[in-house]
């Protein structure tokens, strides 16, 4: 019965609107919050996105650019390369004197253009009403959430909390000029780094409901995890320096780091991937819709969790974790130090076993729902980026032990507030 509830509740929300379908995505990530077996029924949503019609897009193109798009684009498809819940992705050709204008007005440097002076583009465009429809959304979850939460099967699972930690990012989201503030971010942070790269929006071309970036060539993670390529070694030591780079040195975090978001591409060799005298391997980071500037009372606490743990010191990680919520919720706080001293005592201690950090982080958040711990959302999404980083990493590189090589660069940070060098090379 309770696998059917959940099943039933799974279609109940792919035929909702798309704050619904987005909430329960989001959703499926906290199993510090919601039963395992309901989260692993809410990853199925991830393949429930919404789409809109071709003339639909040309519509909203017209009237956020406000003349034909036509105009614009040398090649424009009908079909667009994915969908997700707030808007659909076309790759798309700006025409050559357009591109021309944008190339010149790109900072700090210059767009790459086609051999014939056009430019290849990612279009995004946000699905029609898709703000209005959340906002009613949202006014129609947080009524079920307070109706929810006053009932006593349901009253542990904090409905109404995490639908307000979510509500914000969500909101965010529609707005696609934020997504594009989030990729100038990460451009000026990675200026210096030859291997890390993400698209650039387009001058001229940014709205709230379309962004046009440069398009980025490139295969997908998922393609190196699933055939074995001989450089996976140095994809996973470039994703793991990206992500502690973004952590410790930016305080800027993509907060959706998984392998479909990823492209690996090599550069100045020979095509294949596979072969040992490749050129540069380089990665690209896409879709930047969710990401977050970290305060550095949250980095600096978030840190302090991690150090506590790689120490093995499970009891102190407990009481940093009591502070990632101002309304704390926890009752038995003894009882939740002696549970973590316990944990991390058994399947933590980096000295007598290898050490497998994304199943301790999982522990670590049924722990915090057993005892009723309240975690602010940014703690929960940090903590979910790092499980996805050991995920990919170690499907990568199964010889890998994150464990081990965060822990010189997290706590020479904590040590010196600085980071010089690599911070992982494999």
């Amino acid at each position: 019965m309770r696998k059917r509830a959940w099943a039933t509740m799974h279609s109940a929300i792919a035929l909702c609107g798309a704050a619904f379908i987005k909430w329960a995505q989001w959703a499926s990530t906290r199993e510090d919050v919601f039963p395992k077996d309901l989260c692993h029924q809410l990853e199925q949503l991830h393949d429930d996105a919404p789409q809109h019609s071709y003339g639909q897009t040309l519509r909203i193109l017209a009237n956020e650019f406000g003349f034909d798009p036509r105009l614009v684009f040398a090649q424009f498809p009908r079909k667009p390369m994915a969908s997700g819940s707030v808007a659909q992705v076309y790759k798309a050709r700006l025409r050559k004197e357009v591109a021309a204008v944008c190339s010149a007005l790109a900072q700090p440097r210059k767009l790459d253009l086609n051999e014939d002076g056009t430019m290849d583009v990612a279009v995004k465009v946000r699905h029609p009403n898709v703000a209005k429809r959340i906002f009613l959304d949202f006014q129609i979850l947080r009524a079920i959430a307070g109706i929810a939460d006053a009932l006593p099967a349901l009253k542990g699972m904090q409905l109404k909390n995490t639908l307000g930690q979510f509500s914000h990012t969500m909101t965010a989201q529609t707005d696609l000029r934020n997504e594009a503030d989030h990729l100038l971010k990460f451009t000026h942070n990675m200026k210096s780094e030859v291997q890390i790269r993400a698209p650039r929006p387009v001058p001229g071309f940014v709205t709230e409901a379309v962004l046009v970036e440069t398009f980025v060539k490139g295969d997908g993670l998922g393609s190196a995890i699933k055939h074995k390529t001989s450089r996976n070694s140095e994809l996973c030591s470039l994703g793991v320096h990206a992500y502690l780079l973004m952590l410790l040195r930016d305080n800027f975090i993509h907060q959706d780091l998984h392998p479909g978001n990823i492209l690996y591409s090599v550069e100045n060799g020979q095509s294949s991937v596979d072969s040992e005298t490749a050129g540069i391997v380089k990665l690209e980071l896409i879709d930047f819709g969710i990401a977050d500037e970290l305060p550095k009372a949250v980095r600096n606490k978030f840190l302090g969790f991690l150090c506590f743990l790689l120490r093995g010191e499970g009891e102190k990680a407990a009481d940093v974790a009591l502070t990632w919520d101002a309304k704390q919720t926890c009752t038995d706080r003894v009882a939740l130090r002696r549970d973590m001293a316990r944990l991390v005592s058994s399947q933590g201690d980096v000295y007598t076993q290898r050490v497998d950090l994304d199943g301790l982080l999982k522990e670590i958040m049924q722990l915090f729902r057993k005892h009723g711990v309240s975690i602010d959302g940014i703690y929960a999404s940090l903590v979910v980026s790092l499980c996805v980083l050991v995920g990919f990493a170690t499907s990568l590189d199964p010889e890998i032990n994150l464990f081990e090589v965060a822990a010189p660069s997290v706590m020479a940070f904590a040590l010196t507030g600085d980071v010089v060098g690599r911070l992982f090379k494999g």
